[in-house]
Parts: C-alpha cells; structure tokens; sequence
C-alpha cells in the first residue's frame, strides 16, 4: 500500500532501480563528448575549406639572405628618401579602378625626378592574381597609373623606385572596393 509519504520509483524485477536515476551519468558524459566532437568536427572543416594554400617560395633562401636584406634597407635609410603612397578609387560599372600615385622626395625635401617605378600588386589571400604595373611620371616626384584590380578587397602594392642614386622599396597595403 502506498502512502503520500513514499516516492513511486520503478524498480526490475530484481528490485533495482533504473531509468533517469540511474542513467544520468551516461547521458551528461555522451552530451559532454558529443559538443566535443562537434565542434572540434566544425573547426577543422572550416579550417580546411579556408585554407589557400599559400606559402613562402624558397624560404630557405630567403632566410639565409636576410642579412642581406637587412643590409639594403639601412642603405636605402641612409638616402634619406621619403615615399607617400596614395590609393584613389575611381567609379566604373562593376569595375575595381584605382588610381595609384606614389610621390617621392629626396633628403633635401625635393622631389625625385627622372626614376623608374616598377610596382607589383599582390593578392594576399588569393594565388593568380598578381599584377605587375609600371608608374610614369606625371609631375615632379609624382608617379601614378590607372589600375583595374580583377576583385576587391585588400592588396599588398610592392614598389621598387630605381634613380641614379640608388634604389628604394615600399611595401604598403590599399583597398579596392
């Protein structure tokens, strides 16, 4: 007989409980693997459609000629040249322009005429898009050109000013919309 008092629990034949009290360990440890696995399962999916493939090409070399890198920038240093890159984007139809313009001074706050501007866009997050582009002088010291970028986004502009005095590089980053 059952009085208000006594709790009904379903027992086995055995007289052992089972059910929900007896089971929860088993459920919160397989809940507690299951978001493990989970995400662990989703991160290394995303990890792997993400990834570009991009690496540095002859690492090993240029590792071992760092000093010689070293040693170019504190010659273009002692130059005393200054560069100030401007991006401007330019309007088109489902086009990406941008007007690139690079103005170089020397020491004595002069500009630097008569140069040669080689600039490489690069693509950082992408392979096989690389554009390699030549600036012409367009004033005293201003070099510029029209470019048409193949997508937007960011893009890694290398420049190397080559004057009969030496040689100077500029690595910045501009943005295409």
């Amino acid at each position: 007989m059952n009085t208000g008092n006594e709790q009904s629990q379903q027992t086995s034949p055995t007289g052992h409980r089972f059910g929900w009290q007896r089971a929860w360990p088993l459920w919160i440890l397989g809940c507690f693997f299951g978001v493990i696995f989970a995400v662990n399962g989703t991160m290394a999916y995303l990890g792997a459609i993400s990834f570009t493939g991009l690496t540095t090409e002859q690492a090993y070399e240029k590792g071992r000629t760092y000093n010689n890198e070293l040693a170019r920038r504190d010659v273009q240093k002692k130059l005393g040249w200054t560069a100030a890159l401007e991006s401007i984007p330019q309007t088109a139809e489902g086009k990406h322009l941008v007007l690139l313009k690079l103005v170089m001074t020397k020491e004595d706050q002069q500009p630097l005429t008569g140069a040669t501007v080689q600039v490489l866009l690069v693509r950082p997050t992408h392979e096989g898009y690389d554009r390699n582009i030549t600036l012409t002088e367009a004033g005293a010291g201003t070099y510029r050109a029209h470019v048409e970028l193949p997508l937007p986004g960011q893009w890694e502009v290398r420049a190397l000013v080559t004057a009969p005095a030496g040689e100077y590089r500029l690595v910045e980053r501009i943005s295409a919309n």
